[in-house]
């Protein structure tokens, strides 16, 4: 009898104390699912700056080869932003890879015509075909499938002045109560960051001078800032600016727009 009673003190857990448990289990998770998000947002985040980062070193290294100039208009095939090198338009059956762009400029390999392969031992200065050239973030598939999700600055500014130049501090005077005060702001003007509202240029081909890109950009208003700011999508886009530093460009509405420093 006695051995009864012991064997039928043995019971497994109550329905009340499975119910307390899973209630303890879903408020933890809910707790904790937030946290984990924002830590994935930020580390893609992370990841976005870090290959703006790498992309401008490899900038400066081809500056030190070629005169002190970043790459022109006319280097990059003549569009700001181009697929990756080897990329086909899927949709073009006679269409070439592409051989132009910042990517492919970089890579300095060479890009088979038939095939679409890079060959070549070893890549100049960063491989154009890497991760590096995709922002994690991005949410735009035909973009991510070009295998270059970032937008490079062409114009005068970049084709006619001396790296050593841009890359000078902007000195401001405030006066503010009769007092002067200089303040050094790092170099304003934007090299590379993620692409927001421009369309590839035909792969393997150059731009022929005086062709209207107008075609080349989104439709307006289908902008795409591929960080999360604030909660929201569509709202930040990484930028590289002269003196390599990277900031959030936040977009607020058409016409202000402000940046804040990368955490």
């Amino acid at each position: 009898m006695i051995k009864k009673s012991l064997a039928n003190n043995k019971t497994g857990f109550t329905l009340i104390e499975l119910l307390v448990v899973m209630t303890i289990i879903a408020l933890l998770v809910s707790i904790l699912l937030p946290a984990l998000g924002r830590a994935r947002k930020q580390a893609r985040l992370v990841v976005c700056t870090v290959n703006l980062k790498e992309v401008g070193h490899g900038l400066l290294m081809y500056s030190m080869d070629n005169n002190d100039l970043f790459p022109s208009q006319k280097a990059i095939g003549g569009w700001k932003f181009r697929a990756a090198p080897g990329y086909r338009d899927p949709h073009d059956f006679y269409g070439y890879p592409e051989r132009y762009g910042l990517a492919a400029l970089l890579d300095g390999r060479s890009v088979d015509n038939r095939t679409g392969r890079v060959t070549g031992s070893r890549y100049r200065y960063i491989d154009g075909t890497s991760d590096i050239w995709v922002c994690p973030d991005c949410q735009l598939d035909w973009m991510r499938n070009m295998g270059n999700t970032y937008t490079y600055r062409t114009g005068s500014l970049i084709d006619k002045n001396k790296v050593t130049v841009l890359q000078r501090s902007v000195v401001r005077q405030y006066e503010s109560s009769g007092t002067v005060s200089r303040v050094i702001i790092p170099a304003e003007e934007w090299l590379l960051r993620d692409n927001t509202g421009q369309l590839a240029y035909t792969p393997g081909f150059l731009v022929p001078p005086g062709e209207s890109m107008g075609k080349y950009h989104f439709t307006p208003g289908k902008k795409d800032y591929p960080h999360l700011y604030g909660g929201n999508y569509s709202q930040a886009a990484n930028t590289l600016y002269l003196d390599l530093h990277v900031e959030r460009l936040l977009h607020i509405d058409q016409e202000q727009q402000t940046a804040v420093a990368s955490e």
